[in-house]
């Protein structure tokens, strides 16, 4: 059965109760239903990206509680590899915030540049 809003279907067909079977249900797009379909992929992607993060940072703990290859060195560089990674998490959360800004903006331009258009056409006529 398909999931939406009761608003999302018309009927089609004879308008008798007693014709259902030639009573089809035609599906529109529903906002919806979109809405939820894209949280969810949203959801999906981020619980799958959390647990790769998990993942990799119990191989690191693990690889550096060993007691037998624990030395200095191997401590420092598995701190700098987490800071690396923090820091490529923090920026690539900047850069999508920039490119939504960046997209927002534009649109925003966009539409003023074609209200500037009718404008001067509503003037010129």
């Amino acid at each position: 059965m398909v999931e939406g809003c009761s608003s999302c279907f018309s009927r089609t067909g004879s308008s008798s109760p007693s014709s259902a079977s030639e009573t089809l249900l035609t599906a529109a797009p529903c906002p919806l239903t979109k809405q939820k379909l894209a949280r969810k992929a949203k959801w999906n992607e981020l619980s799958i990206t959390k647990e790769k993060d998990i993942r990799d940072e119990f191989e690191s703990l693990k690889r550096t509680c060993d007691l037998e290859s624990m030395n200095s060195f191997e401590i420092a560089n598995e701190v700098r590899n987490n800071m690396k990674r923090t820091m490529k998490k923090e920026l690539h959360h900047e850069f999508e915030q920039v490119k939504v800004a960046y997209s927002m903006n534009q649109e925003y331009f966009y539409q003023r540049i074609q209200f500037e258009r009718r404008n001067n056409t509503a003037l010129q006529q």
